[in-house]
């Protein structure tokens, strides 16, 4: 997931390269029997079931890298673990943070996430990684304003220019920043919304290589919420496609870039931005302190599956 100025300026105009179509026909994929023989869980979290920072490591997942990500800064302070219910990351607005580790200012807006790399003096270790299989996430987004929240799989070889997205490809298996458009359908009765699904590659340091490439997919659910209650979120990764599921719906299907071919690691965040566009061009508004938990996102399982035919 990326800085929403790039995501605006860039999605959706990427060129498509010579190594892979940009969509493929979604009505021959469903998803997939993971009780079939070939299939093997891999990973399988209940976040409900975790009490505190160690339980949390121990299941191979660590805080998102402490500081500014861009206008909002992550802390591991805003993870609060609601034994019993979720993982929850919180996102406030203050004059007066007291930041455990002293790394944060005392004023500004604080947020997090959780991914399973841990940050090092030197960079990252990569305590859980994997290519191909599936990947599945029960989440409820927040639906505060301002905000976004997104579950995505990255690799060093995002970052590494040439090969296209082979040798690593930033995978957006979904971003919530559709909130205002899902306010104006509830105003017209209809109960629709939508996701955002995205592959970037070739990406460079920081997103702004010449030959940096996304595309992404915006697909509408019928009558469903997804700003309402828990949903999951899931990505069948093979050799030669990503195809993405909304609640057990396949919502699009694609080979952009040639496949990520190598390990990656998983990520679950929220992003605050203010005075510009969220990823997809959305409007997502000014963000605001709220106490009706609608700035909270709250993790609640992710179980991954690999499959002996990769």
């Amino acid at each position: 997931m990326i800085i929403a100025v790039v995501v605006t300026l860039v999605l959706g105009l990427a060129l498509l390269t010579a190594c892979g179509k940009k969509d493929l026909d979604i009505s021959k994929y469903a998803y997939p029997d993971l009780s079939a023989e070939g299939w093997a869980v891999t990973m399988d979290v209940d976040f409900a079931t975790i009490s505190n920072m160690e339980e949390l490591n121990d299941n191979y997942w660590f805080p998102s890298k402490h500081g500014l990500r861009s206008y909002e800064y992550w802390c591991p302070d805003m993870i609060e673990f609601r034994t019993g219910e979720a993982l929850v990351i919180n996102s406030i607005k203050s004059a007066d943070h007291v930041c455990s580790t002293g790394i944060c200012p005392e004023n500004g807006v604080f947020t997090s996430g959780i991914e399973t790399r841990r940050e090092t003096a030197d960079g990252y270790d990569n305590v859980f990684e994997q290519a191909y299989g599936f990947f599945e996430a029960e989440v409820q987004v927040p639906t505060g304003t301002g905000m976004w929240s997104a579950f995505w799989l990255q690799s060093d070889g995002t970052n590494k220019v040439g090969n296209y997205g082979r040798d690593g490809s930033e995978i957006d298996i979904y971003e919530s920043s559709f909130l205002q458009d899902r306010n104006r359908r509830l105003a017209e009765n209809d109960l629709s919304s939508c996701t955002g699904h995205a592959i970037h590659y070739d990406a460079g340091k920081t997103y702004e290589s010449a030959f940096y490439r996304s595309y992404g997919k915006v697909p509408t659910l019928k009558g469903i919420d997804l700003y309402s209650g828990y949903h999951k979120y899931a990505l069948l990764w093979t050799p030669n496609e990503y195809v993405f599921f909304v609640d057990g719906i396949p919502t699009w299907a694609t080979s952009y870039g040639g496949v990520s071919q190598v390990a990656e690691v998983l990520r679950l965040t929220v992003e605050i931005r203010t005075g510009v566009k969220g990823p997809y061009g959305q409007d997502i508004g000014e963000f605001e302190n709220r106490d009706d938990g609608s700035n909270e996102f709250k993790i609640k399982s992710v179980r991954i599956w690999q499959s002996s035919n990769y």
